[in-house]
Parts: C-alpha cells; structure tokens; sequence
C-alpha cells in the first residue's frame, strides 16, 4: 500500500470536491443573475442537447474499460486497450457529433440552438480523448484532481469576465465545454505518457463497443428517467418558464452527487462481504446515513424554497418555488434506485431488473407528465419526474429485497429514525413562524434549523451521534499527536 500516494490523491480529491460543488453554485449565480430566465433556459437546453452527445461518446466505457485495461498483461497490451477505446469513443463522437448537427438543423424545431450547439461541438472530441477511466485503473488521479480545480476556478473566472448580459448565453455554454475540456484533454495527455497510446485495433474497438452496450443502455435509461422533463418543458413552455425550471432542477440536482458520496462508502464495505447478515448490516447504515443527511436538506428546502432560488439565481426564478419543491420529493427514489439498484442487485450482477424498474419509471414519468401539465403547468412535469423516480425506486427496491431475503420491517423502522429528527425540525420552524417568533432570513433560518435538528438527532439517534462525537475527538487526537 503506497501511504504516501494514497493521502496525495486524497487531499487532491478533497479539494476537488470543494471546488466541483462551490465553483457551480457561484457561476449559477452569476449567469442566472446576468442572463435572466430567458437567455439561462436557453443555454441550458443547448446544454442538455450537448449532454446527449456526450453520453453517445462516453457510452458504457467508464464501467468496462478500466476492466480492460486491468487484464492487459504488459504496456504494449494496456496502449492497444487504451487505443482501441478511444478508437471506439471518437466513433461515437462522430456520430454524436452528425446527429446533433442535424437535430439542430433549420429543418427541425430544435434550429434555434445551433449556434451554441455549433459553438461548443469541440465538446465531443475532447470527450473522446478522455482517459480518466485509464488514470483511475493506474491509480493516477492526483494529477486530474489538480487540473479540476483549475478548469472550475477558470470557468468561474471566465464566466465573470465575459458573461454581462442576456445576449452572452453561447459564451456561457462556451466556457462551460471548455472547462470540461481542459480535463479530458489532460487526462489523454497524461495516459499518452504514462500508459502509451497506440492506433485503434478493430477488433479491440468492436470489442469494446460490444462489452459497454449493456451498461450504455442502463446508463441511457438513467438519463432518460433523469432529463426527460426539461425536453417537455422547453417543448411546450416559454424560455423564461424553461430557465425557471432549469434553476430549480439543477438546485435538487446538486443532492445526487452527495447521496453518491455517502452510499459510496457503505458499498465499498458490502463488497468485501459476502455473508447476507454483513451486507444487510452495512446496507442498513447506508439508508441511515443518506436519510440522515438528505432529510434535512429536503426540508430545508421545502422551507426556504424561494428564498434560495432568490440567493442562487436571482429574485426572478423565485416563481419555481413550488416546482422546486416537487422536484425534491424525487431525491428519496433516486437513493432508493442508487442502493437498492446499482450496488445490491449489482454485487450479484442482475442488471435487467434495473433496467425493467428505470424503464417502467420513464414511462410511467413521461405519461405522468403528459397528465398533470395540463392542469398544472411545468408543476405538472416536476409531478411527473417525480413519479417515474418512485415507480421505478419500488420496483427495484421489491426485487431486491425478494432476492436477497431482506427484512424490510427493520429498514422501515431504519428509515423512520432517520428521518424523524428532520421531520422534528420542519414542525418547530414551522410552529415557530406561525408564532411570529422566526423570519425567513435564511442565514438566520438555517443556524436555528441546523441547531435544532444536532438536538434532535442526538435525542432520537443516542448511539450514532456518539459515534460521530468519538470519530472526531479520534480525528483530533491523531492530527494533534
């Protein structure tokens, strides 16, 4: 175990974090702000019609190449893998690139974001050259840790100095594809040195294609149950209605990578287990925590709805409170789908039922949607999201409490616990208020909820809240010592 290159790429990634979940918010708010609901609706549809042809580059690569790259037994192995991949990556980006030429040509509704989309194509063939799956497999993630920290501060930097006004929006999706660029390009740069890149091997390209298909197509119903609703919205609404809405999905949006985060841990543990009683006991944890942790944001948000949209983006996306507020709902079904999904059914590999859950769920999102905006506008839609999330979250959670002969009376009482002490939380404040007796100010509001729910989860939660206490006072004795 190299200690030393395990802390670098620790606090490198440390830091990363910070920079990947401030540099966001703070370009959010400055082009929210500068923009205006029209122009930010527009440069986030280009947005997501670019996300499409990444996802067709990135395919399936991220799960299977790193496999790849592990089973090759020498460097003239590992430089035919690394070629034949990228190989396989800039054929897709060609056709990316062609599809969303086309889509976005004067022929199609989509005409009006060609420029951004033309603007910003370079995108696609930076993405094929990116080898952080290569970095990730060599245990070399420091370097692009440090290089992410850039690319965020100069996105935040470019943003503030060329993005003034409503008519800046192709400079913004600019600024945000070079940003992601400056990555991908030196972590091929990189890989180039350490790993060698060699010509792409058909048979290494159709190979590879072949062993990401499956994984692509989970990974595409994902995005579909994810993103649907901001095609319906642009679709059917005004630019100023689809920048609301964009504002509020990209604020619930900001939840999915901490969920990752704190699942992430009790999944690394589940794999070492192989017992049903140990993965059930480390499963248990896992919806403690991410309950424990996304409850109170849930209803923090709930709570201060328009006044963050207002801190973020600007008083005019205060109007997406209540969209807001619905998209939050569906945070709890995407934790479901995460743990239930893609690591239990996962450690035993059964990938159709997931894909059976998540394709149920789009349809039953997308029908929903199609329901509910009639009465209720882009509400509606948010209502429909919702629904697919938690349609598709009971199906793969029933099967995978079926296969594994989980109790589930134990994870709803593990459920319960967690989220009851923000529950707790949302009725004081709310009492409160009613009483007169607290504002909406939100540094104020949040200090008062923050404070309230450490009592209450220490109450209700004895045992945890003293390991958190002991993890602490371990970390302080170490770094003190």
């Amino acid at each position: 175990m190299n200690k030393k290159r395990i802390a670098i790429t620790l606090f490198m990634a440390l830091l990363s974090e910070i920079a990947n979940k401030l540099a966001p918010l703070v370009t959010l708010h400055i082009v929210a702000t500068r923009l205006g609901p029209d122009a930010f609706g527009s440069a986030q549809y280009a947005l997501w019609l670019l996300d499409w042809g990444i996802f067709v580059t990135i395919f399936g690569f991220s799960q299977t190449a790193p496999i790849q790259l592990r089973d090759a037994t020498d460097e003239h192995a590992r430089a035919r893998v690394t070629g034949g991949v990228l190989g396989a990556k800039l054929l897709l980006a060609s056709l990316g690139s062609m599809a969303l030429l086309l889509a976005t040509s004067s022929r199609f509704s989509l005409g009006d974001y060609r420029e951004p989309v033309l603007a910003a194509i370079f995108v696609m063939i930076t993405t094929s050259l990116d080898c952080v799956w290569a970095l990730l497999a060599r245990q070399k993630m420091a370097v692009i840790s440090g290089v992410s920290i850039v690319a965020r501060l100069f996105s935040v930097v470019a943003v503030y100095a060329l993005v003034a006004e409503s008519s800046h929006a192709v400079r913004f999706v600019v600024i945000s594809c070079a940003a992601n660029s400056l990555i991908s390009v030196a972590s091929f740069l990189v890989t180039a040195r350490d790993i060698g890149i060699s010509l792409p091997d058909w048979k290494i390209v159709i190979r590879s294609l072949r062993l990401a298909a499956p994984y692509a197509v989970l990974l595409l119903l994902v995005m579909a149950l994810d993103r649907f609703d901001l095609y319906l919205v642009e679709r059917d609404f005004t630019l100023s209605e689809t920048g609301i809405y964009s504002a509020a999905a990209k604020l619930v949006g900001s939840m999915v990578p901490i969920i990752t985060s704190v699942t992430s841990v009790f999944y690394s543990e589940m794999i070492a287990h192989e017992k049903s009683e140990d993965i059930f006991r480390h499963l248990r944890a896992s919806v403690f925590w991410v309950l424990s942790i996304t409850a109170p944001i849930v209803a923090l948000i709930w709570m201060f709805d328009a006044e963050f949209l207002t801190l973020i983006f600007g008083p005019a996306f205060a109007p997406g409170a209540a969209t807001l507020n619905i998209l939050t709902g569906g945070v709890l079904g995407s934790a479901m789908i995460l743990i239930f999904g893609f690591q239990l059914l996962a450690l035993r590999r059964e990938w159709l039922p997931v894909c059976l859950g998540l394709a149920l769920g789009c349809v039953a999102g997308i029908s929903a949607s199609f329901l509910f905006m009639a009465t209720h506008g882009t509400a509606g839609i948010a209502m429909g999201v919702v629904t697919g999330k938690i349609i598709a979250a009971l199906v793969i959670t029933a099967v995978a409490l079926r296969r594994w002969n989980l109790n589930a009376r134990t994870l709803l009482v593990t459920s319960f616990r967690s989220i009851l002490p923000a529950a707790g939380m949302a009725l004081i404040i709310t009492t409160a208020r009613g009483m007169g007796w607290q504002t909406r100010e939100v540094a104020s509001g949040l200090l008062s909820a923050s404070m309230i729910y450490i009592l209450l989860f220490s109450l209700m939660n004895l045992r945890e809240a003293q390991i958190i206490v002991s993890k602490i006072q371990s970390y302080f004795n170490r770094n003190l010592n």
